[in-house]
């Protein structure tokens, strides 16, 4: 396990590194530059304007700009924001904590309903709750978060008063957001969970079970389900990446302070040092939530063998 987990790691280097450069070249496609961003606050003039991209060193070939930048964070500087020199590390981990959060909100909301809603379609298949609950999933798949989102807002804050609507506002203001992200998650490891689950339940350790005299609940959620999570956690592992990208949108509608409406400011500004800091920061833990669901197979699974 020990040597699988060290190469595992290894592999990650490339794929940073790979994410790094990729990233670097995309944002030198936004239309603009930082300089062109502050003009209309600072009010500057052709020549100030071309020697703040002098300072920056913006007018320097893409080559250069690269070589610096892969320097700067081979010695663990993410760089410093084109708009009041702050260090990017410094913004991201101010505002990497509520992003998390609302991830790890988002992706307990889509377990908590996808998981036993999965189990009672693949229980009851055929019957009109496995109708009922097929069709609720493909609405959840359907319908977009952001839309969610603004429908919540005018139900359960402008209409009700129950919920408040946007900032950060301790449990409260998290329920909204973490469901709105949460849901479409939630649609599609229901429907993941009942198709692997119909299948476990056919097989013949099932029927075997059974026939010793164990009642049904025990059957369905000790054997069958524990043989139906390998694919839920490479699932989950994924969805992680989708629910952490997800919360970009989220945070802009509900004006939640976050990692979200950090980067997205960022490429407002054409701030490209922590547009690049935010994303390396969202791959990083991407690649690491991956190999923990590596790991856990070993756990949920103890045929599972690393060389």
């Amino acid at each position: 396990m020990a040597i699988y987990l060290l190469r595992r790691l290894a592999l990650t280097i490339p794929v940073i590194f790979g994410i790094v450069i990729v990233t670097f070249f995309l944002v030198q496609l936004i239309p603009g530059d930082a300089v062109s961003a502050m003009q209309g606050q600072l009010k500057m003039s052709a020549q100030q304007m071309e020697q703040m991209r002098e300072a920056l060193g913006l007018n320097d070939p893409l080559h250069v700009q690269l070589g610096r930048y892969l320097v700067r964070l081979a010695q663990g500087d993410l760089g410093r924001s084109l708009f009041g020199s702050q260090p990017v590390a410094l913004l991201i981990s101010a505002n990497i904590g509520a992003t998390f959060q609302l991830t790890i909100a988002g992706m307990l909301v889509a377990m908590l309903i996808g998981i036993p809603l999965g189990v009672f379609a693949a229980v009851r298949w055929g019957s009109f709750w496995d109708v009922a609950a097929t069709v609720i999933a493909m609405l959840g798949v359907s319908v977009p978060a952001f839309w969610l989102g603004l429908m919540m807002i005018q139900l359960f804050a402008v209409t009700l008063g129950w919920l408040p609507i946007t900032g950060d506002r301790g449990l409260l203001g998290l329920i909204m957001p973490a469901a709105a992200l949460g849901l479409a998650e939630a649609a599609i490891i229901t429907r993941l969970t009942r198709s692997t689950l119909l299948e476990i339940l056919g097989m013949d350790y099932v029927r075997t079970a059974r026939a010793k005299g164990l009642i049904e609940r025990a059957v369905v959620w000790k054997h069958a389900l524990r043989n139906a999570l390998l694919p839920l956690l490479t699932m989950i592992g994924m969805q992680f990446g989708t629910l952490f990208g997800g919360a970009v949108i989220i945070e802009n509608v509900f004006s939640r302070q976050g990692l979200g409406t950090l980067a997205t400011q960022a490429v407002i500004n054409r701030d490209f040092p922590v547009v690049q800091g935010c994303v390396m920061v969202a791959a990083l833990l991407y690649v690491l939530v991956n190999l923990l669901v590596d790991v856990l197979y070993g756990v949920v699974d103890p045929r599972i063998r690393y060389g």
